[in-house]
């Protein structure tokens, strides 16, 4: 953890005149996810309402226009606008903490760098959502955007260093079969919000798990089994799906479906119809493209989110429903990025190698230090993890 604001202190003495003190550090993303703000016109007796930028209704006025356009100029809006905005009127240990977008210091932004849906328009109105008499949520905002697994929205702390092999950036995106997109850094007391489309270089084409070693693309975790303290893993039939269906939160009425649910039969006829249902919110069409003739554009636009979907997750044979942890001596671990489990022929392990999932998707990292005791661990919790599935669907 690189950031992170002390939102607790506990003090507690012994009889034999030892003192302790326990102090709870929250992450930075709190100072966001934290702030609430109710929407009035903070009158004071006697006076007119203010409206001025001083204020928290002043900024939330100023900001309340149209924010409209691609995905990246719509969630940087929000941010320099109004996130920004208002959390500078408020100030944390006297200091100007939440920095606009592009800022290297403090709490800031990166944008996503590309979007699924280039031939639509976003637009977000933050009034007609948030009306005076109301509570906003800034963190709630940006997440309306950030819809699972499509898109993902997090906070990154960690100090980006080279440990050894150890790959030490983030990812902002990736295509199937492809290479890891723009990478992105974090300094000494600094953090990051991160909003990105999900990468998928660590799948394949057929939306199986690669080997990204043997592609030669250093943008994942390798972690030896041997190495291990101890390996959890799970599979719950709740997990898996048949079909994907990606449905638009659009303003205008084009008339006609422009998304279509596609389901895998084989896994629908055993396990029954689940959908991954994804509804992209704040969705419009741009005006200059708003004709009949470019409605095939639309759909084949969001056929292929819906494809790219499909082939993962409703996989036959390989079935990405395992969930868990693993526990190894710390190290600097990112979360967001994909890992490797590296088994050795000539090894003896006291469990089945069949019994250990090879990949899995990073989603949160535990690190517990133990100073009196010399010790250090880190926690890695993961999903997607592969099942050999092959069998469940012989005919």
């Amino acid at each position: 953890m690189n950031v992170g604001k002390v939102s607790r202190t506990e003090r507690s003495y012994s009889a034999d005149g030892k003192a302790f003190v326990n102090v709870t550090i929250e992450p930075a993303e709190s100072i966001i996810s934290k702030a609430q703000y109710f929407l009035d016109y903070q009158r004071k007796e006697g006076e007119p309402p203010e409206r001025s930028t001083d204020t928290f209704v002043g900024v939330i006025q100023k900001a309340a226009n149209f924010f409209k356009g691609d995905l990246k100029s719509l969630i940087t809006g929000i941010w320099d606008e109004l996130i920004y905005g208002l959390l500078t009127i408020p100030r944390f240990s006297n200091t100007e903490f939440v920095t606009r977008t592009g800022s290297e210091e403090g709490l800031t932004f990166i944008p996503p760098e590309k979007s699924f849906t280039s031939n639509f328009a976003y637009e977000a109105q933050i009034i007609s959502s948030f009306s005076i008499g109301h509570y906003i949520s800034l963190w709630d905002i940006l997440k309306s955007y950030a819809n699972p697994p499509v898109y993902e929205l997090f906070c990154d702390a960690l100090e980006t260093k080279q440990i050894g092999e150890n790959f030490g950036f983030g990812i902002l995106s990736g295509d199937l079969g492809g290479s890891p997109g723009s990478k992105y850094s974090i300094g000494k007391r600094s953090v990051k919000v991160i909003f990105r489309p999900l990468p998928l270089y660590m799948f394949n084409v057929q939306g199986e798990w690669r080997n990204l070693s043997d592609e030669r693309i250093d943008a994942f975790y390798e972690f030896p089994l041997e190495e291990l303290i101890e390996y959890k893993i799970e599979e719950s039939e709740e997990d898996i799906i048949c079909g994907v269906h990606i449905a638009l939160n659009v303003y205008q009425n084009f008339g006609t479906v422009l998304s279509e649910p596609k389901y895998n039969e084989k896994i629908r006829s055993v396990f029954g119809t689940k959908l991954l249902h994804v509804k992209l919110a704040g969705l419009t069409f741009k005006e200059e493209n708003l004709t009949a003739e470019n409605k095939e554009k639309y759909k084949t636009e969001l056929a292929k989110i819906r494809d790219d979907l499909f082939s993962i997750f409703c996989n036959e044979a390989q079935l990405k429903v395992g969930k868990g942890s693993l526990r190894r001596l710390f190290m600097p671990i990112r979360v967001g990025m994909p890992f490797r489990i590296v088994l050795k022929k000539d090894k003896t392990y006291p469990l089945r190698n069949e019994d250990v999932s090879e990949f899995g998707y990073i989603t949160d990292v535990i690190d517990e230090f133990s100073p009196g005791e010399g010790k250090a661990h880190s926690t890695v919790h993961f999903k997607w993890a592969p099942i050999d599935s092959i069998s469940i669907f012989k005919d």
